[in-house]
């Protein structure tokens, strides 16, 4: 398996749980007889076939913004299974912006170890951790977000029964409603 397998893996990854996931919102949405907000979704309805909306702004608004969250959390997902593939597959040097990448570098570079040695001291590295107002989350909310990233990693064993995978569905269609009812906007 070449990179680029494992990018275009990552890529269907996304789709694949994006798809799970908005198709599980949708069908939640409509069990609670919000089918017109249902037909709104992105990614999970035909675009040309939407007509006008007649509902509440804020539950579609809530809807909207719910689904870009599902979003990031898939791609969050894919990301982390994106990284672990190419560091197993291909070193620690595959991974870009990586200190296995840059020893990589610097070794390609014709720097010895004791050279390199000598380099670390002088590197500051400083993490950086921002918090901006709109990006502040409310704990439950943060719970829910951590339980839907966990049934994404427990989706991917492939070993799963059909009665078992019914069951993940059960429950990621109850984590759904629980978000929404809980709200986020």
């Amino acid at each position: 398996m070449t990179k680029q397998d494992v990018r275009k893996e990552g890529l269907e990854k996304i789709k694949s749980d994006l798809l799970l996931v908005m198709s599980s919102f949708k069908s939640m949405l409509i069990s609670l007889g919000e089918k017109e907000v249902a037909q709104r979704l992105p990614w999970v309805n035909d675009e040309q076939k939407i007509k006008p909306y007649q509902g509440s702004d804020e539950k579609l608004a809530q809807a909207i913004c719910t689904s870009f969250e599902i979003l990031n959390l898939v791609e969050e997902n894919a990301a982390t299974q994106f990284r672990r593939k190419m560091e197993t597959q291909f070193g620690l040097e595959a991974i870009r912006g990586s200190w296995g990448e840059t020893l990589s570098n610097w070794k390609a570079q014709g720097l010895d170890q004791r050279e390199i040695a000598a380099l670390l001291p002088t590197i500051r590295v400083m993490p950086v951790l921002t918090a901006h107002p709109t990006e502040a989350k409310r704990v439950t909310i943060l719970s829910i977000h951590r339980e839907l990233y966990m049934l994404l990693v427990k989706n991917e064993n492939p070993t799963w029964s059909t009665l078992e995978k019914q069951v993940l569905q059960q429950e990621l269609e109850a984590l759904l409603e629980r978000w929404w009812r809980t709200g986020e906007v």
